[in-house]
């Protein structure tokens, strides 16, 4: 009878583990859909969001492509929709534009995912290639909080 019960202990626990690929995919999972931006702080101080600031989106599809949305001041008339790719690795999202930077140059951000449920979640910027300004990893804290 020992047996049996050490048997099935085990068994628990081999079934009840989550592997490194469950935990990737359901963070994966989590990001598809369409995200607004609802709030950000830069080096600890919360900056006030306009209007148009707040119509963003950022739309992540099951095909790792990345819509974002942009509104200009001051009639929040539609600017540009971008379509990027993204990769989520290790609670890092990294999407990239190789002509998208500066001159024509090449533009990444690399966000780690301090948090994420199904309709929030609260990244920070920690990595940024543009052409223009801090090259690789910041030293200035950018934190932003998205909602569905």
């Amino acid at each position: 009878m020992n047996k049996l019960y050490t048997l099935l202990a085990i068994a628990f626990i081999f079934l009840s583990c989550k592997s490194d690929d469950e935990t990737k995919n359901v963070i994966a999972d989590k990001i598809i859909g369409e995200w607004t931006y609802s709030k950000s702080v830069f080096n600890g101080t919360n900056e006030d969001l306009s209007n148009c600031d707040k119509k963003q989106t950022w739309n992540f599809r099951p095909n790792n492509t990345l819509l974002m949305t942009f509104y200009v001041e001051p009639d929040c008339e539609y600017i540009v929709t971008s379509t990027l790719q993204y990769s989520v690795e290790n609670n890092i999202i990294t999407y990239s534009n190789p002509t998208g930077g500066h001159n024509g140059g090449e533009f990444t951000r690399k966000f780690r995912i301090n948090s994420i449920t199904d309709d929030k979640m609260e990244l920070d910027l920690i990595y940024e290639v543009d052409g223009i300004g801090e090259e690789g990893n910041l030293n200035d804290r950018w934190v932003t909080t998205w909602v569905k």
